[in-house]
């Protein structure tokens, strides 16, 4: 019999991404009548490292299925105990009467697999390009690493991200909870925290929201105050000193006050940022970190730093844990020492303060001698809020073993972790419909506790800073150092909604996404109705900004009659738009309900996109209309707006 000629891809396949599918894809693009396969390494040669290797090979076998029969592809997935190509092309000739033509790889593993002298054997190594340090190409900056750490990090939006972008929502949730599943049943910690924040209790997955709540008066949980801040920041040590960044925002980059915009947003980091580059304070610092150390820091600016209003008569930097570095009780106890160290120093520092003024229309500066302190979330003494749950667990965990209504085979607990990709599509919309409707009562059942939680402790307790006004509490276990956080959500949101109520109707909710859908209507460009999103792709290109802008417009068609005409409408509508926004300056300034210090913050807002109008209308003015061609005029166009609206400098 003919042997079957066949394309080989190799590796550990430690989280199956969008790179690894590009591979294959293209494999099956140019060798349509070539066997495939995915050739997946659990030998002893392979990493044992659990952090780095957490998934078993029918874990692995299962999340590479589901993913590419979504895209139909069926490939042969085969458990190698090599990845050495001369013994994969042996196994598979005499094992299964495969001939192997083709090793498709990434760019970084060409040089390795060339050197294993395949020409020799017959086999040709095709390598598709990698760069993990891009910021433009998310299929060749995709890496195994990246998708662990989304699963540990419980970020879906970043694993989404790595995931193939013609995958079905359905087919990524199931990948997403059979991953989560198999690092848990390896006790793999899955951390509750995300980069935007910690995950509200009822939020979490039934399971550990039962652990969390049982375990709550256990000595391995920690009740800590949750501030309430205006910016967040960290104050590391690395081999040149003294560094400030803000790594829990994913921004690495070290900053210092001078090279803060000089705007009113930054007037609270500013702030900060002098205090910590003090003489004094450094040289505790110095002292107290080892290189490789980062604390993250709440900055608590003004009487009422963001939503909560703690009523402040100073400033406050708190300490809140070790970013890097250190870990556990070490960690516990030198976060301690440092407070001690710290609590008692008052800096005053002369900060520049930034503001809108309404009398010139221009942004101006004042100096501010202002007083900044030290503090440190509160820990709760949990033993005096004893709030009784066990009646109302055992309800939620009869609930979790009953069989489901809608599908009555299986359990709630089953239907609200069940895999809809292996369910036939005929009954897929059945067991989606039970998934659904056991999630939303699984959440009413989780409410439920947890507002039994915010009524015997939330509304109860008093920390030195802010007294009774509270966001609420962070839940820490020392154990695993898992987190979550318990807030009166609904009430939080109340005054959220109150406060941002003015800024949201001058943008999200108004005046700037009025403008943005104009655009979008003029030029048929769609994106711009999001234009964060499309500001982004723009500066994630590789090209330059102009030439990112002119490559959008071919590439999507985008059609170039009237432009000028256009131009001129659009100009002659921003006078509209910036009495639309005194008005609401207007409304909010005479608004008896909101605060002195979101007065203030909402006439900053305002009054800044005012100035962007006003200097997009100026530059409209300047640019040359009539000598442009209409593809150059568009591309200039958009630019302005981007350089003029956009939340990041442009270059």
């Amino acid at each position: 019999m003919e042997n079957k000629k066949s394309v080989l891809v190799v590796g550990r396949f430690s989280g199956f991404h969008r790179g690894h599918v590009d591979l294959i894809k293209s494999a099956v693009k140019k060798f349509p009548d070539h066997l495939i396969i995915v050739g997946i390494v659990t030998g002893k040669l392979s990493s044992k490292n659990l952090e780095k290797n957490p998934f078993s090979f029918k874990e692995k076998k299962l999340a590479v299925e589901k993913i590419l029969k979504n895209l139909n592809i069926e490939p042969i997935i085969l458990d190698l105990q090599t990845a050495y190509i001369p013994e994969i092309v042996e196994i598979l000739r005499s094992d299964y009467n495969i001939d192997l033509e083709y090793v498709y790889c990434g760019s970084d593993r060409l040089n390795s697999y060339t050197a294993q002298g395949l020409e020799k054997l017959g086999v040709k190594v095709i390598s598709v390009d990698r760069d993990e340090t891009s910021t433009s190409d998310l299929t060749k900056s995709a890496s195994a690493t990246k998708l662990r750490n989304a699963v540990k990090s419980n970020n879906f939006d970043e694993f989404k991200n790595l995931m193939p972008d013609e995958l079905d929502i359905d087919v990524i949730e199931d990948v997403w909870r059979l991953l989560r599943i198999g690092m848990q049943e390896k006790n793999i910690e899955i951390a509750n925290t995300v980069l935007s924040g910690i995950t509200h209790i009822e939020d979490l997955d039934v399971n550990e929201f039962i652990e969390w709540v049982k375990n709550f008066y256990d000595d391995n949980i920690v009740a800590i105050q949750k501030l309430d801040g205006t910016f967040n920041m960290s104050v590391g040590k690395d081999e040149e000193g003294i560094y400030l960044a803000r790594l829990s925002k994913g921004q690495s980059e070290p900053f210092s006050s001078e090279d803060l915009p000089k705007i009113p947003i930054y007037n609270a980091l500013r702030g900060a940022c002098l205090v910590f580059e003090r003489e004094n304070i450094v040289s505790l610092l110095e002292e107290k970190l080892e290189i490789g150390d980062a604390l993250d820091i709440e900055v608590l600016y003004g009487q009422q730093p963001n939503t909560i209003r703690y009523n402040l008569d100073k400033n406050y930097l708190a300490f809140l844990r070790f970013i890097r570095g250190k870990s556990g009780d070490e960690a516990e106890k030198i976060l301690d020492d440092i407070y001690e160290t710290f609590k008692e120093i008052e800096t005053v520092v002369k900060n520049d303060v930034y503001y809108f003024s309404w009398e010139t229309e221009k942004i101006e500066v004042k100096v501010s001698e202002e007083k900044w302190k030290f503090t440190k979330p509160q820990i709760l003494n949990k033993l005096e809020y004893k709030v009784d749950t066990e009646k109302d667990l055992k309800i939620l965990e009869k609930w979790l073993s009953a069989p489901n209504e809608i599908v009555n085979s299986l359990s709630n607990f089953e239907c609200l972790n069940i895999l809809l990709t292996p369910i036939p599509k005929n009954e897929r919309e059945l067991y989606k419909k039970a998934r659904q409707s056991a999630l939303e009562k699984a959440k009413e059942l989780k409410l439920n506790i947890k507002n039994k939680m915010i009524e015997g402790i939330l509304d109860k307790i008093y920390f030195e800073l802010g007294g009774s006004e509270q966001e609420g509490l962070v839940l820490r276990n020392k154990t695993t150092k898992a987190m979550t956080k318990l807030v009166d959500k609904e009430k939080f949101t109340r005054e959220n909604q109150k406060n941002w109520y003015y800024i949201e109707k001058a943008i999200e909710d108004g005046v700037v996404s009025e403008f943005f859908a104009l655009n979008a209507e003029q030029f048929n460009i769609p994106m711009l109705k999001l234009r964060e999103k499309f500001f982004k792709q723009i500066r994630q290109s590789e090209l330059n900004y102009r030439e990112a802008i002119e490559d959008y417009i071919e590439k999507n068609n985008i059609p170039l009659n009237s432009i000028e005409d256009k131009i001129i409408l659009i100009k002659n509508t921003i006078p509209t738009y910036i009495n639309k926004l005194k008005s609401i300056y207007n409304e909010a300034k005479n608004d008896t309900h909101l605060s002195e210090s979101f007065k203030l913050r909402t006439s900053n807002t305002i009054g800044i996109l005012i100035l962007n109008f006003s200097s997009l209308f100026s530059s409209i003015s300047k640019l040359n209309i009539k000598i442009l061609e209409s593809d150059k005029l568009l591309t200039e166009y958009i630019l302005l707006l981007i350089k003029t609206f956009s939340s990041k400098e442009v270059e």
